[in-house]
């Protein structure tokens, strides 16, 4: 199964309405607002590595975007405004772990 599709499945197994999406150049995975950075959460894959996934948080998400400030796989250097956070799990399992952790909360 597609990893992106797995992590929709999964954020929808917690209870977080995500939702697969191909209107891009390539696919990735959206919760919350689409069009509004600060009311999103998208997971995209990497395209210079086959295990990272990344994580895009809106600073209006909340929990979310909290715990992504306080993640050891927040990149600091991607500092394109302050509407968002960037994570990098240097694999799926890692990504899964930080949904369901938060996802508790």
């Amino acid at each position: 199964m597609d990893k992106l599709k797995k992590i929709c499945e999964f954020l929808n197994e917690c209870g977080i309405t995500a939702e697969y999406r191909t209107d891009r150049v390539a696919p990735y995975v959206n919760v919350g607002n689409v069009k509004r950075i600060r009311e999103r959460i998208q997971f995209w894959l990497s395209d210079k590595s086959d295990n990272e996934v990344y994580m895009f948080v809106g600073k209006d998400m909340g929990k979310w975007y909290a715990q992504s400030s306080k993640s050891v796989y927040f990149d600091s250097k991607y500092r394109y405004s302050d509407k968002e956070n960037h994570i990098v799990f240097p694999n799926m399992d890692l990504a899964l772990n930080f949904i369901k952790e938060v996802s508790e909360l």
